[in-house]
């Protein structure tokens, strides 16, 4: 499970995902997000998709290739 801390909505933070480390944001939606990452030229590489008991996340690309991810967190305490 991915190790999550709480951070304002919008605000930069980091998840641990697998084995590596992936810069990222917690929102308030995470579908609507995606929609306007990829209308500034990310593309979504997967998601958006709902993990029960920690919120739903989305991982995306950057127009310059490099990698983030957005959640919208839903696990106990948000």
């Amino acid at each position: 499970m991915p190790n999550v801390e709480k951070h304002a909505p919008g605000s930069f933070c980091w998840v641990e995902l697998a084995t590596t480390d992936q810069p990222g944001a917690k929102v308030e939606d995470c579908d609507r997000t995606v929609e306007r990452a990829k209308g500034m030229g990310a593309t979504v590489t997967m998601g958006p998709q709902d993990f029960p008991g920690v919120g739903r996340l989305a991982l995306l690309k950057d127009p310059q290739g490099a990698h983030f991810y957005v959640i919208k967190l839903t696990g106990l305490g948000h």
